[in-house]
């Protein structure tokens, strides 16, 4: 890459400062939580997933303005972590039905008829639904507001409940 004068990356510099930090600030917050009369669906509305790819962009800018080689080379692959956070708001989605539980992320979807679940481990951090098949769902809940947790444990609870499953267990960490 050819070397890039003073002017220009002073203006990369300030602009990749810019859509990092706005970016950043867009992408956070807990998820949306939307209440059915038989039915919980949380996901991440699609702005957090697009200011977490400014930030992206504005993490390679950065980058890019970076005299050194070696330096530019780890910048973009920094920029990499913002991407991917990217793809994981704008992909994740826990829907929680009369007839099963289904959970998307980066990794792929799960979905569990409540007659098949085993296990529901209820941790500080997330909650973890394994069937009784092997399959798991690990739902990350640190983005959480408290109410919006205290509506996914009570609804996974009940459906359980109703179909003859495990009770909840609460996880406590030593």
């Amino acid at each position: 890459m050819a070397p890039v004068n003073r002017p220009a990356r002073l203006a990369l510099t300030a602009l990749g400062a810019s859509l990092a930090a706005g970016g950043a600030y867009l992408s956070s917050g807990p998820p949306r939580i939307t209440l059915l009369n038989t039915a919980l669906q949380i996901d991440y509305h699609w702005s957090r997933g697009a200011g977490a790819f400014g930030a992206a962009i504005g993490a390679a800018l950065l980058a890019a303005s970076l005299r050194r080689v070696s330096l530019r080379r780890i910048g973009l692959v920094l920029a990499l972590g913002p991407l991917l956070i990217a793809g994981h708001l704008l992909l994740w989605k826990l829907e929680i039905a009369a007839s099963s539980l289904s959970f998307r992320s980066l990794l792929g979807t799960t979905t569990m008829a409540w007659p098949e679940v085993a296990s529901i481990d209820v941790f500080s951090g997330e909650i973890q639904v394994e069937s009784r098949g092997g399959a798991r769902a690990r739902i990350d809940t640190t983005d959480f507001a408290a109410d919006q947790r205290a509506s996914v444990e009570r609804t996974l609870a009940r459906h359980v409940k109703e179909h003859g499953g495990p009770e909840p267990r609460i996880v406590v960490p030593k």
